[in-house]
């Protein structure tokens, strides 16, 4: 279901404040303006709050330039790429304040400083960043930097250095992503935006838009209007959607077995990271049953070989939440190209000796959805589940 937001109405009420609810309809809506009319409105926004006609002028220096490990489709940086940008080493701290220093007299109010590094390291050179940052803001100039991702701690010391803005770009949508970079994920992009929003820092990065309104989704809502296969909105709160020829379904998730292994000293890996658990579509088919059918989705924790057998009799009685693990190891036959990058939630890092578990999910019947086109569907979002009255320990003690 697609509800198209009226034009005369777009055009009538422009933004004039931050917002962090967009619906794909709206942003669809915007996207579909003829090019004058949008750069109008955004004239408009920006004449409404920054009326003085002043434009801030930054200077750019590439402190640390070529030989990144990436593999960036669009970057001439890379080092596996025939581009001809000779590798640089990182420059030295007086360097770049003497570069900063010619910027402020250029009339420059900020100095950013880009590293091709695909994550910042701790040590030597981490410690000569921080200097730099220190030496740009004791001229009196904003701080910014591209360093690529980043940990709380290095967002913490960069603050801690003075640093003003961050820059870091998501590059495209979550499903388009394998096709622009395979040698880190969305998700890692999304945890160094976390950390430096989490230190205080100003975030400048891209915008993803084009692909996302054109045929995927985009956002973090909790409930998703699925038709034909297609995400149509995301929405938090079902009631003005509902009809009355639906039937309302509620599935068990893995999620709740995971108290019973927490308290048997097993807690899933993601759990002590702070993050979702990585789920992933696998070539495994389900029985059709009417128009339904589709290919199973698999949650995966993993856990060393030596624990398995008591992991599974743990899960065992939970069979309203999938009960114990449906595969083990890495010759699992589910058709799972990579580990490190799960269609949804988040990739979890992996102990010596350690094998992936794999559950059943939650998350198969939005891909039942999907595959058999129903028309009209709504949904959850993954790691938005309903949580009911039921106690865990009621489930578990009922199948003994």
């Amino acid at each position: 279901m697609r509800v198209q937001p009226s034009r005369d109405a777009l055009y009538l009420k422009p933004v004039t404040t931050i917002r962090h609810d967009w619906t794909l309809p709206e942003a669809r809506a915007l996207h579909d303006l003829p090019l004058l009319d949008l750069v109008h409105r955004a004239q408009t926004v920006h004449r409404e709050h920054f009326g003085d006609n002043k434009v801030q002028l930054c200077s750019l220096l590439s402190v640390k330039t070529g030989g990144c490990p990436e593999d960036c489709a669009y970057c001439p940086q890379a080092a596996r790429y025939q581009t001809g940008v000779p590798a640089e080493p990182l420059m030295e701290v007086d360097e770049v304040v003497a570069a900063a220093r010619k910027a402020r007299q250029a009339g420059a109010t900020r100095f950013c400083m880009g590293a091709a590094w695909r994550e910042v390291k701790d040590g030597p050179q981490f410690d000569r960043i921080l200097m730099m940052v220190r030496g740009v803001r004791s001229l009196g100039l904003e701080a910014c930097c591209t360093l690529g991702m980043l940990t709380a701690d290095q967002a913490r010391r960069l603050k801690e250095a003075g640093l003003s803005a961050y820059n870091h770009n998501l590059d495209t949508s979550r499903e388009k992503y394998g096709e622009i970079i395979t040698t880190r994920t969305y998700d890692d992009r999304l945890s160094t935006l976390r950390h430096v929003r989490e230190a205080g820092i100003t975030l400048r990065g891209d915008v993803i838009f084009e692909s996302v309104v054109n045929e995927e989704h985009a956002g973090n809502g909790t409930l998703d209007l699925v038709g034909r296969g297609v995400l149509a909105d995301e929405v938090t709160d079902a009631t003005p959607y509902w009809r009355d020829d639906l039937v309302a379904f509620l599935i068990g998730c893995s999620f709740t077995f995971e108290w019973a292994l927490t308290e048997a000293g097993l807690t899933p890996r993601h759990a002590t990271c702070g993050l979702n658990v990585p789920m992933y579509r696998t070539s495994v088919p389900l029985a059709p049953a009417g128009k339904l059918h589709g290919h199973m989705i698999v949650s995966m924790r993993p856990y060393p070989a030596d624990d398995l057998e008591r992991v599974r009799a743990i899960t065992r009685p939970f069979v309203e939440a999938h009960g114990e693990p449906m595969a083990w190891g890495y010759q699992h036959g589910l058709g799972i190209r990579a580990l490190s990058r799960p269609d949804e939630g988040d990739a979890v890092p992996f102990e010596p000796g350690e094998i992936p578990v794999f559950w059943g999910c939650g998350v198969t019947p939005q891909q039942v959805a999907a595959e058999s086109r129903l028309p009209y569907v709504i949904t959850h979002e993954p790691g938005h589940m309903f949580v009911t009255d039921l106690r865990h320990d009621d489930l578990r003690r009922r199948r003994r």
